[in-house]
């Protein structure tokens, strides 16, 4: 069961999202706001887990909100699925500034609210099994988002995702840099290794496209790997 917090401007969004999330006992409406300023401390008192919060245009707001409760954030790992109006440069910026893993571009539907914060569930879920090894946890996280074990990509997801982990300038590294080191651990080429990974992907987009699209679409590679690398951090800092 996730606690959720909704701060939303579009009511009809708002109203949207709530009847749908009746259909699902794994997720449970805590709080709902359409402005003023956030009490994190309230948050923490009703135990959210993840916070939605719709963007506007001008990302100051947002931007003070994640500086000023940065720390917060991340001791009481409350997760944040932000919808953006549009995924500027500088939205970007901030995403990987504060190593947000989830987030949603218009147009956005409640479906895929829904569907995001289901994955954010399942995560969570995975990250409060403690007896698991970082190992172990990885290979479930690739399980739940639908990719097949039996493709090389699979491996080759799990190990570019702990390569990046370990750099310690992760807005700077090149995906490239990460396929060469696990082509080099496999013995085979960095191409070899990002054809295998997208296959993979296009295998679980295939299937089961509402696992893998942990954004609005298909994901890249590089998204995946981003997205597994975050999981594998914060899953270190317990």
């Amino acid at each position: 069961m996730s606690n959720v917090y909704l701060r939303m401007h579009n009511f009809i969004r708002m109203k949207e999202l709530m009847d749908c999330l009746e259909q699902y006992n794994d997720l449970h409406i805590i709080g709902i706001s359409s402005d003023g300023t956030l009490d994190f401390q309230c948050l923490q008192a009703k135990q959210v887990d993840v916070l939605v919060i719709e963007v506007d245009h001008c990302l100051h707001e947002f931007q003070q909100l994640l500086k000023n409760y940065e720390a917060f954030i991340r001791v009481h790992r409350m997760q944040i699925l932000p919808l953006f109006q549009e995924l500027s440069n500088e939205a970007i910026r901030l995403l990987l500034q504060y190593e947000l893993s989830s987030f949603l571009v218009e147009p956005i539907t409640s479906e895929m609210i829904v569907s995001a914060l289901r994955k954010e569930s399942r995560v969570q879920a995975l990250e409060d099994k403690v007896c698991w090894s970082p190992d172990i946890f990885a290979t479930n996280v690739l399980l739940e988002l639908g990719l097949p074990m039996h493709l090389y990509g699979f491996a080759y997801i799990k190990s570019c995702a702990e390569l990046l982990l370990e750099e310690a300038d992760r807005l700077h590294t090149q995906m490239q840099e990460v396929y060469e080191a696990c082509a080099k651990k496999y013995e085979t080429t960095s191409s070899s290794v990002e054809k295998c990974i997208r296959t993979a992907i296009n295998y679980a987009y295939r299937r089961q496209p509402e696992k893998i699209c942990i954004y609005n679409d298909k994901p890249t590679s590089s998204q995946i790997i981003l997205f597994v690398s975050e999981r594998l951090r914060l899953y270190h800092r317990r």
